[in-house]
């Protein structure tokens, strides 16, 4: 390329493709419904950049259910373009769980108490 104009923009496309983390797709729970009767209504998601997700996908937030399937479709949809992104740091999740908080789906905190260690999940209770 002779033209030093042409090459500047060039590189300043690649540049803002890839720069500044590598990721310019993000999914938001407020996308979707987040209306509930009752608990069951409710999932936990996660939310944020892509490639964020990847490394530290934690449900810290929740949609209704019906909204479950396109959800997953639009999160597989997008495109971590950060070539790197695999070394970046890897989250634990708290444990949280989906819930109906006065007709919104939310995720909550799973007390530590309530956590079943073998499996790392909320405990069930009998009954």
């Amino acid at each position: 390329m002779r033209n030093p104009t042409l090459r500047r923009s060039l590189l300043v496309a690649v540049f803002a493709a890839v720069g500044a983390g590598g990721c310019s797709t993000s999914i938001s729970a407020d996308d979707y419904d987040r209306s509930c009767e009752v608990d069951n209504d409710c999932v936990a998601v996660t939310e944020g950049e892509r490639c964020l997700i990847e490394r530290c996908g934690c449900p810290f937030t929740a949609i209704n259910a019906a909204d479950a399937d396109q959800y997953a479709a639009d999160l597989e949809s997008l495109v971590c373009t950060d070539p790197f992104n695999h070394l970046g740091p890897v989250c634990l999740c708290i444990e949280s769980v989906a819930v109906c908080d006065s007709g919104t789906c939310v995720s909550v905190r799973v007390p530590e108490e309530e956590i079943d260690e073998e499996t790392s999940t909320p405990a069930q209770e009998d009954g």
